[in-house]
């Protein structure tokens, strides 16, 4: 039988079985698992004897998080780096992830990703409050970008910046534009923004709400 991590429905399922007495064979063909992966559920996160499933389901993710290999966040001054500037420079995980790599081109061991900065900035044991100070949005957990469930970003029918002519680049002309919107907190008030890439003339007016029939006949 194919070995499947233990689930939280898994371990709620567990402690009832448990709790009511029944043995290991029973509860291994109940959550289609093998005995031995049942014995050694209960043996690695009970306390004290007794098998509470959210705080077993805390011991397993705790062992998993400890077992990763993270020889980037064992560097101590690394480390050092990102909290300095996430904390006292209110730097993003992606501007503290680009002036890493900016400012030490050759020591690799200073590289690192924003995504493995977000993991490392929602791991610390501070208040939640505290964080999201700091971050840009106050989402209670990290969704990584580009993941399966992840719908952020997802237009329908784009264009990719890949297929505009290839003279935009270069920056030679006037008339390119580059828009794009900004969002007061809490979703309270709209501003539309237009750059000419040449120039860097700024063109900003507000919006009543977030659509794109506002601006798509700029300008």
């Amino acid at each position: 039988m194919p070995y499947k991590h233990f689930s939280s429905d898994d371990r709620d399922a567990l402690q009832v079985m448990k709790d009511r007495g029944l043995d290991l064979e029973s509860m291994a063909r109940i959550l289609c698992k093998d005995p031995s992966s049942i014995y050694r559920e209960l043996d690695r996160n009970a306390h004290n004897g007794c098998y509470i499933s959210r705080k077993a389901e805390a011991s397993a993710n705790k062992r998993r998080r400890e077992s990763c290999p993270r020889p980037k966040l064992d560097n101590r001054f690394l480390v050092q780096e990102i909290e300095r500037c996430f904390f006292e420079q209110d730097y993003s995980p992606e501007q503290i992830s680009g002036a890493l790599a900016l400012h030490n081109p050759g020591d690799k061991l200073l590289h690192v990703s924003y995504e493995t900065i977000y993991k490392h900035l929602y791991s610390l044991k501070h208040d939640l409050h505290d964080l999201r100070i700091h971050f840009r949005h106050g989402h209670r957990i990290r969704r990584k970008r580009l993941s399966g469930k992840d719908k952020r970003g997802i237009i329908k029918d784009r264009k990719f910046i890949d297929d505009r002519p290839a003279i935009v680049e270069g920056k030679t002309r006037c008339g390119d534009w580059e828009g794009d919107t900004i969002e007061g907190a809490g979703k309270k008030g709209y501003v539309a923004t237009f750059v000419d890439r040449k120039t860097k003339y700024l063109v900003a007016f507000p919006l009543k709400y977030k659509q794109a029939e506002l601006i798509v006949d700029f300008p």
